[in-house]
């Protein structure tokens, strides 16, 4: 890059102040300030999740929550990917404006933008033509497959619309401008849920309805998020430019982004094995394996919203960690890290009274049948019980993410997602009946607070002594 392109960013940025002050002003000041509106938004985004669950419930049934759980494992390969390229090239923004070079933060947006194009259209052409394979090894039943192609079809077109809303929007916030990021995805999630109440309710279009509203609703998200980097004033502007591709930066997002994807791809994995796990011992019960599956749907809508808290303080304690590592203020980067963990804490155990003392008035506008209610209601009270541990174990992760310590964050990851968790899926439908006298299915999900229990306390070790 020329000396005068350098120029010519540095000169554009007329609105670093508030950029700065990330490695100035007291930490729980600016971790508050930056995880109130991430908070704000993600609920309203899980919000319109929860209101789709409900519309879908009412509209097509439980055959209906449960497609829209075999196509979850999907969905959060999608995240993955967008937590790959988006999330690795803000963390490599939010570097580099505390280093000062803010041309390489620009060149960063422009290559995940190109990124993402090309990752959506590989997607869709590699996903479509084996829909049904997907579907079927992410737990469909016969009752739910033909519901749930043409939800993952329309999902799978519109990939584009979610990781640049998503993706793209994360940038936003290293931007200095966490309120507007906020203001988007609350204006994404009133979209969403007035289409869905039209397309699913008025119109009748049932399931597809349902996933049109969410493409939808991203797309004006993303159209929002693009036109704000085009602001002159703008602390990362989109520059046309840096969407070429640059081999050396491309490493760099993969290299940091690579700990973020395996968190969630490792999820889907999880998932996967969790909706087969459902339907195999769900079906010798008298819950069914489909039943089970819309326990299982019904019941994550709850705890997404609830769990939106923590996610929302790691997002907002990446740009501060990540732009004080690259200005050299490692003391401020402990600071942020003890103190978001600890309100994150916090923030999930108010989450889990509220799921232990009163799960029904919110599992029961599913519309959920006596029999599936019942479920859902204790997978809910069983995994949020140790939710609150898990603060401190997606803080260490989000630290050594933002310090650009990929490989530690990638052996956190694979130590809570398939070291431990996965020998505890098979385990506990086998073990604790006998120990505890519970039913097989009922007994799967408590691999999770087991886990919590033990990755939380190997993650402090370890974030402990960096």
């Amino acid at each position: 890059m020329s000396d005068a392109q350098e120029m010519e960013s540095i000169d554009s940025q007329q609105d670093l102040t508030k950029v700065n002050k990330m490695g100035t002003d007291s930490m729980l000041k600016l971790i508050i300030q930056y995880s109130l509106p991430a908070i704000a938004g993600l609920l309203v985004t899980a919000l319109y999740g929860f209101v789709d669950g409900i519309f879908i419930g009412i509209g097509v049934g439980d055959a209906g929550i449960a497609a829209t759980t075999a196509a979850m494992p999907f969905m959060v390969i999608t995240m993955a990917i967008n937590t790959l390229i988006g999330n690795g090239g803000n963390i490599v923004a939010s570097i580099r404006l505390g280093e000062g070079k803010h041309a390489e933060a620009e060149k960063s947006l422009g290559n995940v933008i190109t990124l993402m194009i090309i990752t959506a259209i590989i997607i869709a052409a590699v996903c479509i033509p084996l829909i049904d394979p997907i579907l079927w090894a992410s737990g469909a039943t016969p009752e739910s497959i033909d519901l749930a192609r043409p939800y993952l079809l329309i999902m799978i077109g519109g990939f584009i619309c979610g990781a640049l809303s998503g993706g793209i929007g994360n940038y936003i916030r290293t931007a200095g401008a966490p309120n507007v990021n906020m203001m988007f995805m609350i204006v994404g999630g009133v979209v969403n849920i007035v289409l869905d109440y039209l397309f699913v309710l008025v119109f009748s279009w049932g399931i597809v309805g349902a996933a049109t509203a969410t493409i939808i609703s991203q797309a004006m998200c993303s159209v929002m998020t693009m036109v704000f980097f085009t602001r002159k004033k703008c602390a990362i502007r989109f520059r046309v430019r840096y969407m070429k591709l640059d081999g050396k930066m491309v490493k760099l997002v993969f290299k940091i982004g690579l700990a973020g994807f395996f968190m969630n791809a490792l999820m889907a994995v999880t998932s996967i094995i969790i909706n087969q796990l459902f339907i195999h011992y769900g079906d010798m019960e008298a819950i069914t394996g489909t039943g089970a599956l819309a326990a299982y749907g019904a019941s994550g809508r709850v705890q997404q919203i609830f769990f939106q808290i923590i996610i929302g303080i790691s997002m907002a304690a990446q740009p501060l960690i990540g732009y004080n590592y690259g200005a050299g203020k490692l003391k401020r980067v402990k600071d942020c890290f003890w103190k978001s963990a600890n309100v994150g804490f916090v923030g999930l155990l108010i989450m889990t009274v509220i799921a232990e003392l009163v799960p029904e008035p919110l599992l029961s506008l599913f519309g959920l049948t006596p029999v599936v209610m019942d479920f859902a209601v204790w997978i809910m009270r069983s995994i949020m019980i140790m939710m609150p541990l898990a603060a401190y174990g997606i803080i260490a992760s989000t630290y050594f993410m933002a310090t650009g310590k990929a490989m530690k964050a990638n052996i956190l990851v694979l130590l809570r997602q398939i070291i431990l968790l996965v020998p505890a899926l098979f385990l506990c439908p086998v073990v604790l009946p006998i120990v505890f006298g519970i039913s097989p299915a009922g007994a799967i999900i408590w691999a999770f607070p087991i886990v919590d229990v033990i990755s939380t306390a190997i993650s402090m070790i370890v974030a402990w002594k960096d």
